[in-house]
């Protein structure tokens, strides 16, 4: 879309393994935000079921989840649907956010262009 990654905001929507649970081992969603963060991205997080990540092995994320918001997605470049929650407002990224990669095939029925299958 013509934009960086360096300096850019990515919120990763979803850090646990499966949906619904918080069971972040192994989660997909680590070496997703440590690439990220290598190319220069802001990266953040919004999970629902892990408000905060604690050191791993292998990852050293301190982060807490970020709150969906109008205003907080508003200043979001791309998010990132890594993990398919059920109570995730996906209706509100795709009104708040202007790119959104679909890892999960959540947003299958959306025909809008923002959105980028995965």
């Amino acid at each position: 879309r013509g934009l960086s990654l360096k300096g850019a905001h990515v919120l990763v929507l979803g850090v646990a393994y499966k949906p619904d649970i918080d069971d972040y081992r192994e989660s997909p969603a680590f070496t997703i935000m440590e690439l990220l963060e290598q190319a220069g991205a802001v990266v953040d997080y919004h999970d629902p079921y892990i408000p905060k990540l604690k050191k791993t092995r292998k990852y050293a994320f301190c982060k807490t989840s970020k709150p969906l918001t109008p205003e907080g997605l508003r200043r979001v470049h791309c998010a990132i649907i890594v993990t398919d929650h059920s109570n995730v407002d996906y209706d509100l990224v795709l009104r708040e956010v202007p790119v959104v990669v679909d890892t999960r095939n959540v947003l299958h029925n959306s025909t809008q262009e923002s959105i980028i299958k995965a």
